[in-house]
């Protein structure tokens, strides 16, 4: 059973702290979602690797998806229910920011 899609992992926030499965054979421990580990820290905002339901995602301020090809994707509703305000929270957008500017980054560094 996987806890995840297979090309994604789900990142979820509440109160001020990130949440994600563990590394584990359930889920894809990719680049993206490692990266997104390491940069959090660099944000210093806590990361919890542990397992979550889908209530806790009903429950949670914000959530967002993370897929190499796809970038960082905010999650608005969950099986119809809306995520927190219904907009990208705070958090989501500060992640956002940082991998997009390490991503410019590095095809800078490649020109």
């Amino acid at each position: 059973m996987s806890r995840e899609a297979s090309a994604s992992n789900v990142f979820m926030v509440k109160d001020g702290e990130l949440y994600t499965h563990p590394a584990d054979n359930y889920i894809l421990n990719g680049i993206t979602r490692r990266k997104i580990i390491q940069l959090c820290d660099q944000l210093n905002l806590k990361v919890n690797e542990q397992i979550f339901t889908v209530d806790d995602l009903l429950n949670a301020d914000e959530v967002f998806i993370s897929a190499t090809k796809q970038d960082i994707i905010p999650i608005l509703k969950v099986d119809d229910h809306t995520i927190g305000n219904g907009e990208p929270g705070e958090i989501t957008k500060q992640v956002l920011q940082a991998f997009r500017s390490l991503y410019e980054q590095g095809v800078r560094n490649q020109v």
